[in-house]
């Protein structure tokens, strides 16, 4: 003013609100803190905050219960599930690389690891197949568990007669001929329960593994 003094408008001030650490402006609606209910930010001012009691329907997964609104770990390890307002547990559907298994373990594409036979290496691929190295590297009938020789003898591999059946392919190498089983099968199988393994599939795909009853 002219005189020097200040002059002020006396309008009061609305109070905004605070929430799980953010700040809202007065009838500003927002997420509980259940996943599942709304608050508001009191219109006039107060300060107070107002929400839905909605009764929030957890979720349950692998007998763990997770609360509405909460992250579910997924079944696949590549997606993203979360637990909603209903008790259901909604997950993306993103296309999930297909991994391998060799030797009864499991890798992810573009993995390395070592072949069956100690010297040569695998390679996981985008497919879900399993491309390895082919190096000439020494054989050892005696420990290669993968593999039953026909004959010992390269020299008569050539006059033998006989048929891999099942899942079983022909193998000739510097140590004779035989056949060798799925790479993807472990050495061994626990099968003391009788619900553990489909002993029929075993036998037929993983013959040379040792099957523990």
């Amino acid at each position: 003013m002219e005189d020097g003094n200040v002059a002020c408008t006396l309008v009061a001030c609305t109070s905004g609100c605070t929430y799980g650490g953010l700040d809202y402006l007065p009838g500003a609606s927002f997420p509980a803190s259940d996943g599942c209910n709304t608050c508001t930010c009191d219109p006039s001012g107060s300060g107070n905050v107002g929400c839905t009691k909605i009764a929030c329907h957890g979720c349950e997964r692998d007998g763990i219960g997770y609360a509405a609104g909460a992250p579910v770990p997924p079944g696949d390890g590549c997606n993203t599930c979360t637990c909603n307002a209903g008790g259901e547990i909604v997950c993306t559907d993103v296309a999930c690389p297909e991994g391998c298994t060799y030797g009864g373990v499991e890798y992810m594409p573009g993995d390395s690891f070592p072949a069956l036979d100690g010297c040569n290496t695998c390679t996981c691929t985008a497919g879900g197949g399993v491309a390895c190295t082919e190096r000439d590297c020494g054989c050892d009938p005696s420990s290669e568990w993968w593999r039953q020789y026909v004959s010992t003898n390269p020299g008569e591999c050539a006059l033998i007669d006989f048929a891999c059946t099942g899942g079983l392919t022909y193998v000739l190498n510097e140590c004779g001929c035989g056949c060798e089983q799925d790479p993807s099968c472990p050495p061994s199988f626990d099968c003391k329960s009788p619900e553990a393994c489909d002993l029929e599939e075993i036998q037929r795909r993983c013959p040379y593994s040792t099957i523990h009853r």
